[in-house]
């Protein structure tokens, strides 16, 4: 492991200063106790820790360090892409734009999909003139439907004969709770669910051009999640923190679930860009967005900034046969306990997304080709209650499940094991 930096230490070291001072030192395993905290904690102590370096006339110095640990990572790569087709989501502002414009001045063919076509079509063209690339342009995809999925990897299909990378970049946060025509909470769908679609439909593409590679956006904010497999839809979960963090868990597990299933020449990995200045943060409560406004200004990454360890995943000639991997700053780092849970990956992505997707009227066209598995959960399912959420015929005894969910799934279960076909929808 790297040793840290001479700017790393500095800003350790005023920070433990700062809690020292206030007699609440956290030791290094602190957890948060809840979503609120986590999503304001970071941010409020970023700005107390400015404030307290300026009392001790050291702003400068530690101002210096703390950028210098948000932006120190760069793609290096000079890897050209003439004759490659790269796809990027959200590919119209932010990291997903700056994304898309690196690629296209590498020579590469590039589709922007997106949902807003106004704002697609400014970035097309700012592209082309930044770049000299004129093969940039627009597809319509709007991730928080399924319908548009498809839709999206069908004109795909007919309009490129190849698929060299895909950057699964779109994403939300601070969205108020709802839930989308499909029955799943809009930034889980946006987040996991709608990419993982898009990913199945067009792997097959994926496969026959390789050497190709997946890039999944995820977050450094999967470290606080608190998954309940009994919730992957997010429905029961109104915090917008906890399903943004339940979201970008699922994205690194699936990374590692792809890596497994895919064949050798193609990759995927998932990163987490830094924190970035994007428009995403125009979503989030007015009181935590005059906290983050107030720092992005002085400390947070720019797109350009925030979008190089995509584009390091994506063309990287020494990344060409690394997968399943986790990346910041343009190195692989380790992910949370929970993201290494092998049995967590198998049961979220193979037990619960493809299923939930088939029932979604997905099941005809979505390609979701996996390996069969001969494991004895593997063979039967609960589909409960409306919101079709799934469980292995054997989850009542899983280390996952809340406890008080048990006696109510065995009792479940023995109903469930009556029916004829293996997946039902059980009204409440």
């Amino acid at each position: 492991m790297a040793r840290p930096s001479t700017a790393s230490i500095a800003a350790r070291n005023i920070i433990q200063q700062f809690h020292r001072r206030r007699g609440n030192m956290p030791a290094a395993d602190h957890p948060l106790p809840n979503y609120g905290e986590a999503s304001l904690s970071g941010l409020l102590d970023m700005a107390k820790v400015l404030s307290f370096a300026l009392q001790e006339g050291r702003v400068a110095i530690h101002c210096h360090a703390v950028y210098s640990i948000l932006t120190k990572g760069r793609c290096k790569s000079s890897a050209k892409l003439h004759g490659k087709v790269a796809l990027i989501t959200g590919g119209n502002s932010g990291i997903g734009l700056e994304t898309a414009r690196d690629l296209a001045r590498r020579g590469a063919t590039v589709i922007v999909a997106s949902r807003d076509e106004e704002k697609s079509s400014k970035a097309v063209s700012d592209i082309i003139k930044t770049t000299g690339n004129k093969n940039v342009e627009h597809k319509f995809l709007d991730l928080a439907k399924f319908s548009s999925v498809r839709k999206f990897a069908e004109d795909f299909e007919k309009s490129f004969d190849r698929l060299d990378i895909l950057v699964n970049n779109a994403g939300c946060a601070g969205l108020k709770h709802r839930i989308t025509e499909d029955g799943i909470n809009i930034v889980m769908q946006i987040n996991y669910f709608g990419p993982f679609l898009l990913t199945n439909l067009l792997k097959k593409k994926l496969i026959a051009s390789k050497p190709s590679r997946i890039v999944v956006v995820s977050s450094k904010a999967h470290q606080y999640a608190k998954f309940d497999i009994e919730d992957i839809k997010g429905l029961n979960e109104i915090h917008y923190f906890a399903n943004y963090s339940n979201s970008k868990l699922c994205n690194v597990l699936w990374a590692k679930a792809l890596s497994n299933d895919l064949p050798d020449g193609v990759t995927a990995n998932a990163l987490h860009p830094g924190v970035v200045k994007t428009d995403i943060f125009n979503r989030i409560p007015p009181l935590l967005r005059k906290v983050v406004l107030f720092l992005i200004g002085a400390i947070f990454k720019s797109a350009e900034e925030g979008a190089q360890t995509s584009i390091q995943l994506a063309v990287a000639e020494e990344l060409e046969n690394k997968t399943g991997g986790y990346y910041s700053e343009c190195v692989r780092t380790a992910e949370s306990d929970l993201a290494m849970e092998q049995e967590l990956i198998e049961k979220i992505v193979y037990c619960l997304c493809e299923r939930l997707l088939k029932l979604c009227g997905c099941h005809h066209s979505a390609g979701l080709d996996f390996r069969v598995r001969s494991r004895p959960f593997y063979k039967n399912f609960l589909v409960f209650k409306r919101e079709l959420l799934y469980f292995q015929a054997f989850i009542a005894d899983h280390k996952y499940l809340p406890e008080e969910k048990q006696k109510y799934l065995k009792q479940l279960r023995n109903e469930i094991n009556r029916r004829r076909e293996g997946f039902a929808r059980i009204d409440e």
